[in-house]
């Protein structure tokens, strides 16, 4: 799906309008999600039902980037708004809250805290990495995701982040069309998509390792691997080996924790 709707707007142009650009992952994740557990109801019943809308949503937000692109105060508090609603929507859609007291209010504020700067780190890589360097990083990462909420217990969820990695895979290979610079408004949609995704697997499992879920969050901080010193002599390909490696590695132990959490019990 994403492939398809990068294709089809490079028809028109040499280069793919922001709204194209933005809305491919979170639509090719949302065609994943139908096909494994049918239409996600508006408004959301369950919080896994709230992820592929808050996709869509940052793919509105990405879409406005023409706009927003000399304002970053205004694009960083509108992905703030946005990952507060997420917070709350993905509470509200539990059958018992997991916090109590001051900590439900401090937690979320935290975790909103910390989807914020997730996506300072996923706007800055889409800045700073050319071509397919910036989404196949993060399609190794989502792979990783799966086994991870597979050994939480939650063998939909797994499927679900398969599906996020399907469809960062067939934007990376509609992206080749097109320039280096093409995929900053694709951002907000990809920083709430596996956050929400792996909070929702926190919420909703017994057994998600909640090291393992910082863990893939700052694994594509590896890619910049390629930017060291002796990375900008190799050759392309190498270079890009390595910035896939330095987001696999972290990604990887990510699932090692995951498999020793579940063979103890949990942390």
């Amino acid at each position: 799906m994403a492939a398809a709707i990068l294709a089809a707007a490079r028809l028109r142009g040499p280069r793919a309008p922001s709204w194209a650009v933005a809305c491919a992952v979170p639509m090719g994740y949302t065609a994943g999600f139908v096909a494994i557990s049918g239409w996600p109801a508006f408004p959301p019943g369950m919080a896994e039902q709230v992820v592929p809308w808050l996709g869509l949503a940052g793919g509105l937000l990405g879409a406005g980037y023409p706009l927003l692109q000399p304002r970053p105060l205004a694009r960083r508090g509108a992905f703030a708004a946005l990952a507060v609603l997420a917070l709350w929507l993905l509470q509200r859609k539990l059958y018992e809250s997991p916090w109590s007291g001051a900590a439900a209010v401090l937690v979320p504020l935290l975790l909103a805290a910390a989807a914020c700067a997730h996506f300072w780190l996923v706007e800055e890589l889409a800045r700073r990495l050319p071509g397919v360097t910036f989404p196949l990083p993060h399609a190794v990462v989502a792979a990783a995701a799966a086994p991870v909420l597979f050994l939480a217990g939650s063998l939909s969820f797994a499927r679900h982040a398969g599906a996020l990695s399907a469809s960062l895979l067939g934007f990376a290979a509609a992206g080749t069309l097109f320039g280096p610079s093409f995929w900053r408004p694709a951002a907000p949609a990809l920083a709430l998509l596996l956050p929400s995704l792996l909070l929702t697997g926190y919420l909703r499992t017994y057994e998600f390792s909640a090291a393992s879920g910082f863990l893939l969050l700052l694994a594509p901080a590896g890619a910049l691997a390629g930017d060291l010193a002796f990375a900008r002599a190799l050759h392309p390909l190498p270079r890009l080996l390595l910035r896939i490696g330095g987001a696999g590695v972290p990604a990887a132990v990510a699932a090692g924790l995951a498999r020793m959490s579940a063979s103890s019990g949990g942390y």
